[in-house]
Order: structure tokens, then sequence, then C-alpha cells
């Protein structure tokens, strides 16, 4: 019984003096907090130590499970001996809570690229890193900032590596020689691997953050910044792009890490309507270049509008005013890709002498399109019954597409141009205007008083054109068939194509996309790559670029250049030059008159004695056939005798 009692009492004791420590440390974790919230300098002066001690830990872990863990292992032996003055060396539990507060509310954690986490400053610990001693302050800076720095070139690596996997998995090679087996491996990967939505791209805040250090970003993307290893010939010939942005990040930055030289400039025009993460985005890729610009007057572009060729227009205008002296300028969009390397298209841009390759037809040249009014009606396009005006200068409107190669007068010209500018602003509202404003310019045949500098004086349906290749689904002449997918009746290449793009002799080739066939865009990367490292320009075939009927034709048929060499050519350089058959034996026939006007029967056999000193047997020939038109025309003899005694005669 006694010993009874004394147990309950023990346990009574027991308890009371749990629920007071219970009831002090909750007091003191209040306090604390309190404390930490007024902006304590010793309160935050003692995690100084949590980057050092927790950086191995932070970079390895990707989740606050990963931060969690590492904070339970800490143990009282690691705390420095500036620790908290309240929760002693031994309140590890305590120190535990205070440091994973701290971490929650300086972390920022991701979900791309394997859940990086990364510090952030809040305007609260600025004040109070302020109030700190000079110690503490650089010590977590320089903390801070290393590893600020390796997150950073992490992020970079996690990018580039992104941007070549497909390379490692699949036989790049096999693809672009158009292999069967390897292609069907990657329609296997496609429909087991590929999202409804299509692959993921970059997150805006994500490449926002990797360019925050433009040197590593440039150094491992492999971006060709040293002139010196640059070919002369190359360098001193800058080429100026265009290229139109409209979704993501990730196709504008593999296009201009393929297209970019020091010597080049480009001028990048970002769709209005995007979100402002993506334009920071886009600004800071082209801040860590010196010959990147943005367009200076952006436009929300709609689809067949004439914001569309006023995107283009914005960008023209900034380039001539840049001070780099280049010659041509190619316009893409950023879902292009390149078919030539840089020296190829060096020695192709040389062949063209100024002229523009620009796309113009004339047969199939819709003028339904600029017959009526269009509207922007609800965001988009729409026809009106409002009859459109003739256009301007009794020009004749022809029909081409939006992506050509331009000469630096034609443009220069293009901005000056009354008639230039008449015509643009009655386009204002026409259907698709980008695909018949500089065909119409450019287009000598129907509208020879333009004089346009690179303009083309023959037939336009027989032009040619190398500056893009598509594929149309409306266009059912075209050879090849679309391996990819349609949208909007263009083609989205896909492996299957890629054999049809090696082939081709265009410059650049539009569309991909990196959301649905990213292995394609990969391939073609590195066989432009491997073409560029090994290319040897003696061996580029560049007749086929000389013998392009706008290359070689001129408008003066006596100064013809014969660039073809088979026989079909042949014929049809020496029927424009001399014309068509019926048009000589015209010419021949008045020749004829004219000479028979002028001299007599006999000054004609005279001259024809000198010229020729026909021989006797030539003669008695010429004496026969002259008998028997006779006898043709009186009657042949009767009787035999007359017969054979005429022919005595003759003979």
């Amino acid at each position: 019984m006694h010993n009874l009692f004394t147990r309950n009492i023990r346990k009574v004791i027991f308890l009371t003096f749990v629920s007071l420590s219970i009831s002090i440390t909750i007091n003191v974790y209040i306090s604390f907090l309190l404390w930490c919230q007024n902006g304590s300098t010793n309160c935050y002066s003692d995690f100084v130590w949590v980057t050092s001690t927790s950086k191995d830990a932070i970079e390895s872990n990707s989740s606050i499970n990963g931060i969690n863990s590492s904070v339970n292992r800490i143990n009282s032996n690691a705390i420095r001996s500036r620790s908290i003055a309240f929760a002693g060396k031994n309140s590890l539990a305590s120190q535990q809570f205070a440091l994973r507060k701290w971490l929650q509310s300086n972390v920022i954690y991701h979900d791309n690229y394997n859940n990086v986490v990364s510090l952030k400053t809040s305007p609260k610990n600025q004040s109070v890193a302020a109030s700190t001693d000079s110690s503490s302050s650089s010590e977590l800076n320089m903390s801070s900032s290393r590893l600020e720095s390796k997150l950073t070139i992490k992020l970079i690596n996690d990018y580039h590596s992104k941007t070549v996997e497909h390379r490692r998995r699949f036989n790049c090679p096999a693809l672009i020689n158009g292999s069967q087996v390897e292609i069907q491996k990657v329609l296997n990967y496609h429909e087991t691997h590929r999202p409804a939505n299509g692959f993921p791209a970059t997150d805006p805040s994500m490449a926002r953050r990797m360019l925050q250090d433009c040197t590593e970003f440039r150094k491992i993307r492999g971006y060709h910044t040293d002139s010196t290893t640059i070919p002369e010939e190359e360098a001193s010939y800058p080429i100026a792009y265009v290229i139109l942005a409209h979704r993501d990040f990730d196709h504008l930055e593999r296009l201009l890490h393929t297209l970019y030289r020091p010597q080049h400039v480009f001028c990048i025009h970002l769709d209005q309507k995007v979100q402002d993460d993506l334009k920071q985005a886009v600004s800071a890729l082209a801040s860590c270049f010196p010959n990147v610009v943005l367009a200076s007057k952006p436009e929300k572009i709609i689809y067949a509008h004439m914001s569309r060729l006023m995107a283009d227009i914005v960008c023209m205008r900034d380039l001539l005013k840049s001070k780099v002296p280049w010659r041509y300028l190619i316009n893409t969009a950023a879902t292009g890709f390149p078919l030539r390397t840089n020296g190829e298209m060096v020695q192709i841009l040389k062949i063209l002498t100024g002229k523009n390759d620009i796309h113009e037809v004339f047969a199939a040249r819709l003028p339904l399109r600029w017959e009526v009014e269009y509207r922007v009606i609800k965001g988009k396009i729409k026809a009106t019954n409002k009859p459109m005006p003739p256009p301007p200068h009794n020009l004749t409107v022809l029909k081409g597409q939006a992506y050509n190669t331009y000469s630096r007068e034609f443009l220069h010209w293009a901005m000056r141009d009354r008639r230039a500018k008449d015509l643009l602003r009655w386009s204002a509202k026409t259907y698709s205007p980008d695909e018949h404003y500089w065909a119409t310019l450019n287009n000598l045949y129907h509208n020879p008083f333009l004089n346009a500098p690179g303009g083309f004086k023959g037939d336009p349906d027989q032009k040619g054109y190398i500056t893009m290749v598509a594929l149309w689904a409306t266009n059912k002449n075209q050879r090849h068939s679309c391996q990819g997918r349609n949208v909007h009746n263009i083609c989205l290449f896909g492996v299957g194509d890629l054999n049809y793009l090696r082939t081709k002799m265009f410059l650049t080739c539009n569309k991909l996309d990196l959301g649905f066939d990213p292995v394609a865009y990969s391939c073609l990367e590195e066989w432009l790559e491997s073409r560029t490292l090994n290319s040897d320009l003696e061996k580029f075939d560049s007749n086929f670029y000389k013998r392009l009927r706008f290359i070689w034709y001129n408008n003066d048929k006596e100064k013809l250049e014969k660039w073809g060499t088979t026989r079909k050519q042949k014929k049809k350089i020496k029927k424009e030059r001399n014309g068509s058959r019926k048009d000589r034996d015209r010419d021949r026939e008045k020749k004829k008159d004219k000479t028979k006007e002028q001299t007599s029967d006999k000054e004609l056999e005279i001259g024809d004695n000198e010229k020729h000193s026909d021989t006797e047997e030539t003669k008695n020939r010429k004496v026969i056939k002259k008998r028997k038109e006779e006898m043709r025309t009186n009657g042949r003899p009767k009787d035999g005798k007359e017969r054979k005694k005429n022919e005595n005669e003759i003979h």
C-alpha cells in the first residue's frame, strides 16, 4: 500500500515537471519569434553559418524534405560558438525549428530542372543584414554569391543537356539518311513519352536566371563569339537577320545559337501579346550579345493581318540604322531553321550580285485577298462586303511568300519610295499583305516603272526561289508528302522529312516544332554543326545557284549569259535571245522582200555565181529542174519519141 502511494506521488511530480517544462519552452519560442520579427542583430547573424553548413545539402536535395533531412543531421557539435543565446548549446530542437523557418522564407523552389533551389534575399533580411557586424555580412554575401553562381551554372548545364539529349539517344546520321528502322524508333518514343500538349518548353523564369551569367551561358552553349576562328571570307561578309518570335524561349535561343556569328547583326521581334516573364527572358538573351537588338516598336501580331508585315518592317528599319555594313537581310520565324552553313550562305549571297530572292507568282495570285476589305473582328481577320479601291499607281499585285532575301539597296528604296509607301498604306485592309507586298515591289515584268533595285524583269511564274522551303497542304503538285503533321495548312517537319530536307538547296526551312518533334530539330542541329566543322568550300557546288533564272536573266537579250549546260536550258536561252521560230521565219521573209525590191534578177544571178561559183554539174541540175517545171505547167509530150528527144536535149 505504501509502495502504491509513493508511486502515485512520483507520477504527479513528474507530470507537473513536464507540464512546466512545456509551458516554459512555448513561452521561449514565442519570445524568440517576436525577437526575430523585430530584426534582432543576433538572430540574423547566428544563421550566417547556414549557407556554408547546409550548402551541399541544398545542392544535393531537390525538395523541402531533403533540406529537412539535412537539418536533422546537424548535431550540437556543428553549432558554432556564436550560437543562439537563449537556446543554449543543448537546445537542438529550437535550432532546427529556426533553421527550417529561415530556409522556407529565403529559398525559392522550382519544379523545372530537377527542382533546383536558390537563395533569395527579402527586403527585411536586407535591412537586418545592414545592422549586422561587418564580418558576418561579408561572410554571408560571399557564400550567397558563390551559391548563386553554382546554381546558375547548374541551370545552364541542365538546359544544354536538354538540347543534346536526343542526339545521344538516337542515331542522327541514320535519320538524316532516311533509315526507316531508326525513324520507327523515334515514332515509338514519341508515342510513349510525348504528352498530350507536347514536350514542355523551358520556363521563362528559369531562362532569366540562366542569363544572369552571360559569360558562362555563351561558353557552355558554345556560341561562335571568337572572331579569330572565323574564316576571313565569312568575317568580311556580314548578314542581317530578322527573327519573329511569338511563343517560347527554346525556339528563339536555339535558332540564334545556330545562326550567330560576331560579324552578323540580329533583330528579334517578340509578339507584344506574350507574357511579361517571356519578354524579360528574351530581353536578357539580347543583352548578352552586342549585335542582337530587340524591335523598337513591337506589334501585337494577328494572323494574316497587317501587323505581321509591320513586324518585319520595324526590324528592317532598325537594322538599316545599324553601323554594321551588311549587304543582305534574311527574315525568318523562330520556328525556322537554316539548311546551309554560314560559309555556304556567304557563297550563295555573293552569287546574287545585288538581286533579290523574293518569291512571286502571277498565275496563282488569289485576287480575292485584295478585292474586298478585311477587318479584325474579335481578334481574327474577316472579310467584309465593302469593295477595295484599285491598287495605287496602277500597280499589278502579285502573290508571294513572307520570308525572302533582300538586298540592302532594295530595302533602302522600299522604305523611302512614295509608291512603295502608298502600296503599304493600301495593303493595310487586305488579307495577308506580307505575301503580296514584297512580291509586287520586286516584280518589274508587270510594274517596270518601279525600277526597284535588284528587281526581276522576267516572267514571275518562271523566276525561281531559294530562301525557304515549306510544304503546303494545299499544294497538290509537290512530290514529297508531309511526314509530320499539318497545322494551318503548313507542314511541321518530323524525322521522316529529314532526308527530304537534306537534299533541298534552299537556305532555310519552315516549320519545326520542339513540342512536336524535338528529335528532328536536334538531328538537324547536329547535321549542320558537323558540316560547319568539316566544311570545304572548294567542294561546294555553286552551279545550281548560278543556273537560277533570276540570276542569269537580263532583259537585254543580246547580253544573256549561258549558265545552262543541258540541251533544254540551251534551247531556252537561245529561244529567248533569238525569239520563237515564227518570229525568225517572219524576219527572214521580210529580208527577202527587201532584197528583191532593191536588186534586179540579173544582179541576183551574178551575185549567186560570184558567191557560190557553181560547177558544171550543179548548173545542169538547175537546168533539168527548170525544164521539168516548164513541162508540168505546159503539159508533157504524148508520144515517146518527143519525150526522148526532150530528155536528150536536156542532157
